[in-house]
């Protein structure tokens, strides 16, 4: 055994921690300050990727995400391209959104509106303008189809309703049909729908399951329609009524003309029925006014109205019947004045007026009086131009006409009841015309 002195041995240990404490100190230091530059390794891009989560989220942009380790850098790249990915689906939303609008605005415009029908599950989704269309509220966009709550069914018109049965029959048997019916909107008011179905799917034995529907309101087109329908009728039965004035004019011409006077007295008469005639056209049978009238018919005498030829009365409109019997009178009257009567001789005149009375009696009143031409001889024949202002104006109005021959000159006075007569009946504003002398 070998004696080692303590001294020695104490001296050794010392030496050894003299020289060991420092290292160790610079190994904790070192290690400190790796795990710090370590940790800001880590901490950064997670920082930075918790700022990328927050912006992707609220939809900004992404901030610049710096190089790290390997996962953070994997997290980063899925970031940017979620961002890319959100970007192009809010482009898309904002594509969409603008298609929609022009969609709902072109569906209002148009007036359409559309509905989707589940046959199988017996349900009905509207849409905001197909709800319009029908009239219904918000609350019920998730209709219902057959039964008693089939909301579709129950706004179809009555007598309508069985064509709903025969679209459903349609959809069994083809992909797409149209449609047409009528419905009574919560206002009562009908309106006409026509449109389009689509079916969508079908079940697996083939029936017809989901069908879309997209309707228009013509409302206006069929009014129109209806309304020429009514024009041609009434075209027809007025031409009728005109060829059987016409054969009248014909026949009672013959009757009381010699061969050499009939051409020129029924071109005459036919002159007046057609000036009669153009007036109606012109205001669309829908009446004509007085003073036009009597203007048309004594347009051979336009240089003498207001000097020799006065006109005085209200404005008012003489129905269809009216116009072509009394235009039939004005004309054999002012004819008759220019051969024999006021017209012939340079002082004569002739004043014609008219008057509208609506309390009382309400009658229409109009007259004739000729002053200043030759000596009136009463005929005692009556030819067809005394059947023209008497019995055929009078027929014309409903009312009554007199044929006066004073020595001064001829009196025409015609009366007949408002109605029939005066299209408005109290219509009438002012004078329209008024005598000067």
């Amino acid at each position: 055994m070998v004696a080692v002195p303590k001294r020695e041995i104490d001296a050794t240990i010392w030496g050894t921690m003299l020289w060991l404490f420092p290292v160790s100190v610079g190994l904790i230091g070192a290690s400190l300050i790796f795990a710090s530059y370590i940790a800001r390794r880590i901490s950064d891009p997670v920082r930075a990727l918790g700022d990328a989560a927050r912006a992707l989220g609220e939809g900004r942009a992404l901030p610049p995400l710096s190089d790290g380790i390997t996962d953070v850098l994997a997290v980063s790249a899925a970031f940017r391209s979620a961002a890319a990915l959100a970007s192009e689906r809010e482009a898309i939303q904002q594509r969409l959104a603008a298609s929609d609008r022009r969609y709902r605005v072109a569906m209002s415009v148009g007036e359409m509106g559309s509905w989707e029908t589940d046959l199988e599950d017996h349900t009905r989704t509207w849409t905001p303008e197909g709800m319009a269309l029908f009239g219904l509220w918000p609350s019920e966009s998730d209709g219902h189809v057959t039964g008693d709550d089939d909301e579709l069914l129950a706004a179809v018109y009555p007598e309508d309703r069985h064509l709903k049965a025969e679209h459903h029959a349609l959809a069994q048997r083809q992909n797409a049909f149209q449609f047409e019916y009528r419905i009574v909107r919560p206002d009562n008011a009908v309106r006409w729908l026509s449109g389009h179905a689509q079916v969508l799917s079908r079940t697996p034995d083939g029936k017809a399951r989901r069908i879309v529907n997209v309707a228009v309101d013509i409302t206006e087109r069929k009014l129109a329609e209806q309304h020429t329908l009514l024009l041609m009728a009434e075209v027809n039965h007025r031409a009728k009524n005109l060829l059987g004035v016409v054969q009248a004019i014909i026949r009672q011409t013959a009757k009381r003309s010699d061969p050499e006077t009939f051409v020129e007295r029924l071109s005459e008469r036919l002159v007046g029925l057609a000036a009669s005639h153009d007036l109606l056209v012109e205001n669309q049978w829908q009446g004509v006014d007085v003073a036009e009238l009597v203007t048309a018919q004594l347009a051979h005498f336009t240089d003498l109205l207001g000097m020799r030829v006065l006109l005085d009365g209200p404005h008012a409109r003489l129905s269809v019947a009216a116009a072509q019997g009394i235009g039939m009178a004005l004309h054999e009257l002012a004819t008759n004045a220019a051969k024999y009567g006021a017209l012939s001789n340079p002082e004569g005149q002739v004043r014609i007026s008219w008057r509208v009375v609506t309390k009382g009696e309400r009658m229409f009143r109009m007259s004739w009086r000729e002053e200043g031409g030759p000596a009136v001889v009463a005929d005692a024949r009556k030819g067809f131009g005394q059947m023209v202002i008497g019995p055929m104006a009078a027929a014309a109005v409903n009312g009554s006409a007199e044929i006066l021959f004073h020595a001064s000159g001829i009196v025409w006075n015609l009366r007949a009841p408002l109605e029939g007569t005066i299209d408005g009946g109290d219509d009438t504003h002012g004078p329209a015309v008024k005598a000067d002398a």
